[in-house]
């Protein structure tokens, strides 16, 4: 399971996290199948779903990498 799909579960499915963020249900669709949330919104995730995702999980790809690259790995190692 995505860890957007994670999400979309904890807050009881894409309808009820849609009327929660104030977003279209398309607009959860597409988040889904990007496999990633807004950053302003995988942080809203994060605080109200406590362990159930990772930041690293929800984020773009490039943002995954420049996470790694700050922790001191390397995704090329």
């Amino acid at each position: 399971m995505s860890a957007v799909r994670k999400v979309i579960e904890a807050a009881g499915g894409p309808i009820k996290l849609s009327k929660l963020w104030g977003v279209t249900y398309t607009a959860i669709n597409t988040f889904e199948r990007q496999g990633y949330l807004p950053l302003k919104r995988a942080q809203d995730a994060l605080e109200r779903w406590p362990g159930v995702v990772e930041l690293r999980e929800l984020v773009r790809p490039d943002l995954r990498a420049a996470m790694d690259l700050q922790q001191g790995t390397s995704l090329l190692n």
